[in-house]
């Protein structure tokens, strides 16, 4: 009979309302401390393994080695022999034989002797053998081709010598990777140099978020009246979110001074 594992989770319905709502009426195993927690695992583990051994137990006692037919089947196969006693004599009868007969074997003897090309064959293979496949001509001309050199001595040095070349160093190599992969400057960098191009020596800057002065004049201008000037200071505001500028200036009245 197996027997059961115990479960920290089963509840009853009230308990489980209870729960739902906050209210626990039996400590919960995860609010429980290591020791307790290993222990109920090992106690589970533990019951998994008797049941296991349980059913093999039970398995065993309801087997039957064999049954008195299967016993009787095994005994009486055992007394056979492998083969019946007119096979055994067949089969020793068989092992005195000669594998050929005496005129068979004479015959294997005769063939043996005789030369596989009648006379004259062999005598049109020798008078074969001796001819020239090709004329003197045709020989002198092979040998002094086979002497002929492709490339001079010195090409073949110059081709080795070119071979053994390295275009360029790992160092080049490396020092190239190196540098193709720079960035000159950012976009960021370019514009702030462009900006900066087009400020005068007077620093002028912004305290407005999202704005700032790119390019800055200070001009003399002739005033209204003869003698009078006026001093414009103009500057281009530029928009950091539309990139858009637009040019604001003030004119300052100067007061006449005396000339030397």
């Amino acid at each position: 009979m197996a027997v059961n594992k115990p479960d920290w989770t089963t509840k009853t319905q009230q308990q489980a309302e209870n729960e739902a709502k906050g209210v626990f009426d039996n400590p919960r195993l995860e609010d429980e401390s290591p020791a307790i927690k290993a222990l109920y695992t090992s106690i589970r583990e533990a019951i998994d393994k008797t049941n296991l051994h349980i059913g093999y137990i039970a398995n065993e006692q309801s087997k039957t080695g064999i049954t008195n037919a299967q016993r009787d089947a095994i005994i009486t196969n055992t007394d056979k022999e492998g083969i019946t006693t007119s096979q055994k004599n067949a089969i020793s009868a068989n092992t005195a034989k000669t594998g050929i007969t005496n005129a068979q074997r004479d015959a294997i003897i005769a063939n043996t002797a005789k030369e596989g090309i009648t006379t004259s064959q062999k005598n049109a293979i020798s008078a074969n053998t001796a001819k020239t496949g090709i004329t003197t001509t045709q020989a002198n001309a092979i040998t002094a081709n086979t002497a002929k050199t492709g490339i001079t001595t010195s090409q073949a040095n110059a081709i080795i010598a070119n071979t053994a070349k390295v275009g360029i160093t790992s160092e080049q190599i490396k020092a190239i990777s190196a540098n193709t992969a720079k960035v000159g400057i950012t976009t960021e960098q370019a514009r702030a140099i462009t900006i900066n191009s087009r400020k005068t020596g007077l620093q002028v800057a912004s305290e407005v978020k999202g704005f700032e002065i790119v390019d800055s004049i200070f001009l003399l201008t002739p005033g209204r009246n003869l003698g009078e000037f006026s001093l414009r200071i103009q500057v281009m505001v530029e928009s950091r979110e539309s990139g858009k500028s637009q040019a604001h200036y003030i004119d300052l009245p100067l007061q006449p001074g005396k000339g030397k």
